[in-house]
């Protein structure tokens, strides 16, 4: 049972329990509705997936924005992905919010080159580029570049070292934003 509370859910008060006399937290009651689909191949390998979903808050008696997400593998070596944000500002039509497109190349040691693009309305519109090297059982080692080609500015370049064990994994990681230069 909660804390002193008579369960009424339209008391925003007492519809979450208190914890501590005085405890201050973002109160939020949420439900997340999705749709998701793929197709396999005859190995089990999905070749396409599709997911749709959103956030209902049931405090503010709405939803989110809309998350989709789409990726399509026509090939062991290359997949193609594409997600994207829609919001509504008030109560007109929803409209992209954010974009991020990447397609990505695998070779047979399991090597990753991916190039891609982030559009954020607000404020960028980004060209990525990355690269994953196996180096060896266990051990990858990886660089990830973000450039802005609106400002003409790398603004976030990352370098890592990963090692992982069946039951650990250390990860060695330097990331630079254009703010740190």
């Amino acid at each position: 049972s909660r804390y002193g509370g008579n369960e009424d859910p339209d008391d925003l008060e007492d519809f979450f329990p208190r914890i501590l006399p005085d405890d201050d937290w973002e109160k939020s009651s949420d439900v997340v509705v999705s749709l998701a689909n793929y197709i396999r191949d005859g190995s089990g390998m999905s070749r396409a997936d599709l997911s749709v979903g959103s956030v209902y808050s049931c405090i503010e008696d709405e939803f989110d924005g809309i998350r989709r997400e789409t990726n399509i593998r026509p090939a062991t070596w290359v997949t193609a992905s594409h997600r994207n944000m829609l919001e509504r500002d008030g109560k007109g039509p929803y409209a992209t919010r954010e974009q991020s497109s990447r397609l990505t190349l695998v070779d047979g040691r399991g090597d990753e080159l991916s190039l891609g693009n982030e559009y954020n309305r607000l404020d960028t519109k980004l060209l990525t580029a990355g690269l994953r090297l196996k180096i060896g059982k266990g051990v990858e080692a990886g660089f990830n570049a973000r450039y802005d080609h609106v400002e003409h500015e790398f603004t976030t370049q990352t370098q890592e070292l990963d090692y992982s064990s069946q039951c650990w994994a250390i990860q060695l990681r330097r990331k630079v934003e254009a703010s740190d230069e």
